[in-house]
């Protein structure tokens, strides 16, 4: 997940890359839209991009069998990256 100028981006990435999974990848704005991207991939899934200056964002992904999800986060805009761990 990455935030800076009002816009969010987050994309999933294997550890692995070039196998063929089901990935996705996804983001959505506190009370409003949610964009995402899911399907079959070798590198990564994603990015997606949502405007959200001034509010909260919620995100997430998953690889395979193994997901994550982040409730809402990044309120405002100030730029950052986020590594799940």
């Amino acid at each position: 997940m990455y935030a800076n100028g009002g816009y969010s981006c987050a994309v999933a990435i294997p550890r692995n890359p070039g196998v063929k999974l089901q990935m996705g990848v996804f983001t959505t704005v506190n009370g409003g839209t949610q964009v995402s991207d899911y399907g079959l991939y070798s590198q990564y899934a994603g990015p997606v991009t949502i405007y959200a200056k001034g509010t909260c964002v919620q995100f997430g992904g998953r690889i395979g069998m193994v997901g994550t999800e982040i409730e809402w986060g990044h309120c405002g805009w100030t730029p950052t990256a986020v590594t799940p761990r």
